[in-house]
Order: C-alpha cells, then structure tokens, then sequence
C-alpha cells in the first residue's frame, strides 16, 4: 500500500536532523510527500522566522528555492512527489504564475490551495481567478486542488464553501481532508460520494477524539482518533485517487513524537486496509 506524508507538521524533524527522518518515514512505509512551498517572495525570511518561533513544531513549509533542492533530495532518496501546497499567493491579486512556473519545471502534477475561508461571498469573489488558474494548469497538463480545512465546511448562504466551489469551478478538483471534515461535522465518506469525481488525493489528518480546543496539540497516530478509516478506505475505492493519492496530513503530535504518530499510523492504514 503507498503512503504519503505532507511536510506541515514535521517541519522541526525536517531541520533538526534531515537524513534521519527521512529513513524513518522510508522505514515507516511512507512511500511519497506532499511538501509545503511558500512563494511570498520577499517575505519569505519573516514568515519563516515567525513560524519557528510562534510553531516550532511545525514549521514545514519551505520558501520556493529550498522547496526545489528539497524535491530533488526527496526524490533522490526515492520518494515521490507529485503534488505541493501552496503557501503565500495572494489570490486576490492573481499571482499564481510563479506557482505554475514552479510546478512545470519541478515535474509537480497537482497543486494544493488551502483557502481556510468559511464564507461563499468571499469566496465569490475569488472566483474568476480561480477558474483562470483551473484552466492555466489543466492545459499545462496538472491539476488546481482545493484542500479543506473545517471552515470550509460551515454553512454560508444556504450552502458553504465546498459546495459553491464543486458547483461553480468544475476547473478545479480537490485535496479533502477527512480529519478536519468530521472535525467540522460531516461525514467524510458522504464528502467523498458528493465530490467522488474530483479528488485525485485524500488527506488523512487525525484529530484525538473529544477535542475541541485547537491551541494546543490535537493530533494523534492516524488510526486512533475521529477517523473512520476501515470506511474512508472503502469509499476511497470510488474514487480516481492517484496512486499517490492517500497521504497523512499531521499538524502536531499530542504524544510529541509525530514520527512515532506515522509509524503507528501507516501499519493501522495497512491494518484497516484488510
């Protein structure tokens, strides 16, 4: 079974001692990862700054030039990556080129928007851009998705942001999180059935059970929080996942070793799988 990892939470891992963690994820049965890459340029030095001290933790998102070095090192150590999220692009101002740019010469075939944004009027206001840059990457021979957070999820003029965008951008897919799905309430296997068509890659990001302050650590081993994961996998099946299509999207780590976290959580996927 492949499994990916996205690099958000494991950003201390990734500083403090890059060839260990990476055989440890290779050892863990992780077989490709989703890196954060910011394109803020000329902010990059300020944000970074700010990430480590407020989210030390965290802190896995890498200023474009450092993104590049880091695929081609992953790479080389035979991980695939076939998808990035996007930190930093002001939508607003449409400045998404560099992503496209960034993406071509990086061989990168889905790029991953997270809007954390719960109201369709604001939204709406994105729209335009949105679709441009659907059709700018599908005739580049990629793929815009759009990841979830909770936010996405809460009712905003009769429907919510997740709604609005599969009814209106059909240019776009996107990256559903499960975790932060059945955080916001809903089921994640009824997600999956309504948007079947358009998610190429699935985020398993597992929330501990009963939380609801999320100040603190609030992600546990994939397996052992709100995830229905025996079911995720079976509705996953419908779906035209890549076959990198299922990664682990941990924040933090309740226990405080968030490697541990996948290690355990890989072998409950392979356990949930049977």
């Amino acid at each position: 079974m492949r499994i990916g990892t996205n690099t958000y939470g494991l950003g201390a891992a990734l500083r403090d001692d890059l060839d260990a963690t990476l055989a440890s994820l290779k050892a863990s049965g992780i077989t490709s990862i989703e890196p954060c890459i910011l394109f803020q340029t000329g902010l990059e030095g300020a944000i970074m700054s700010y990430i480590k001290k407020k989210e030390p933790e965290k802190g896995g998102i890498f200023p474009s030039a450092v993104g590049e070095l880091l695929i081609r090192r992953f790479r080389a150590e035979g991980f695939t990556v076939k998808a990035i999220h996007v930190m930093g692009v002001n939508w607003k101002r449409g400045n998404y080129i560099p992503v496209l740019r960034f993406c071509k010469d990086n061989k990168i075939k889905y790029a991953v928007v997270s809007f954390m944004e719960g109201s369709v009027g604001n939204i709406r206001e994105l729209l335009p851009v949105i679709k441009e840059a659907g059709n700018k990457f599908s005739k580049a021979g990629m793929q815009l998705l759009i990841h979830n957070h909770a936010q996405e999820w809460q009712d905003s003029e009769g429907t919510n942001v997740m709604q609005y965008l599969a009814d209106n951008a059909p240019e776009i897919g996107f990256e559903l999180d499960a975790g932060w799905t059945e955080f916001a309430g809903v089921s994640s296997v009824e997600a999956m059935k309504r948007f079947k068509d358009r998610i190429p890659l699935l985020h398993l990001k597992e929330i501990q059970k009963n939380v609801t302050d999320l100040r603190g650590p609030f992600c546990v081993a994939p397996g052992t929080g709100i995830l229905p994961l025996k079911d995720i996998l079976k509705a996953a099946e419908a779906l035209p996942l890549d076959e990198d299509g299922i990664l682990f999207d941990q924040d933090n780590s309740v226990s405080g070793d968030i490697l541990a976290d996948i290690r355990e959580g890989a072998e409950n996927l392979k356990a949930a799988a049977l």
